[in-house]
């Protein structure tokens, strides 16, 4: 078993515009929704609801000026290592596509590729193919010569 040296804590990061103004919000937001679960009447969705897009709002609104400070009074560094944790989450693996479908079709279409260049690459002359399959596809003639085996 493995026992680390030192004891690791997890994170809990805090956004650094979530100031008091944001925790009392939530606090509320909080509280509304307790109530809203012991008693689920049209007053208390509604007092919740409201009270969810203000907080809402409110989050938008921080989060903006805490970003337009940073930008406008910064240093270019922090400008600029700013601008790259942003730009750097929106990088993918996958290829850019507009469905799930779309993605599915382009790695059949690869993986079919990628089979059609192994079977051209399959010189047939050095297996004995009856005359009748020898101006079949390779990929036929590759198939027959497996059934053999």
């Amino acid at each position: 078993m493995f026992v680390p040296s030192k004891l690791k804590k997890p994170r809990i990061g805090k956004a650094k515009y979530f100031d008091s103004s944001c925790q009392y919000a939530k606090r509320e937001k909080r509280k509304l929704e307790r109530t809203l679960r012991r008693d689920p009447s049209e007053a208390n969705k509604e007092a919740f609801s409201q009270h969810l897009d203000f907080y809402r709002k409110l989050r938008s609104d921080k989060r903006n000026s805490f970003s337009t400070n940073l930008f406008k009074n910064g240093t270019s560094k922090l400008r600029f290592s700013s601008l790259e944790k942003l730009l750097k989450h929106q990088s993918s693996s996958f290829p850019m596509n507009r469905s799930s479908v779309g993605l599915a079709d382009d790695f059949v279409n690869h993986f079919h590729q990628k089979v059609r260049n192994v079977i051209e690459s399959i010189d047939v002359s050095e297996f004995s193919v009856p005359t009748v399959y020898k101006e079949a596809e390779p990929g036929v003639i590759l198939l027959l010569l497996m059934k053999k085996q």
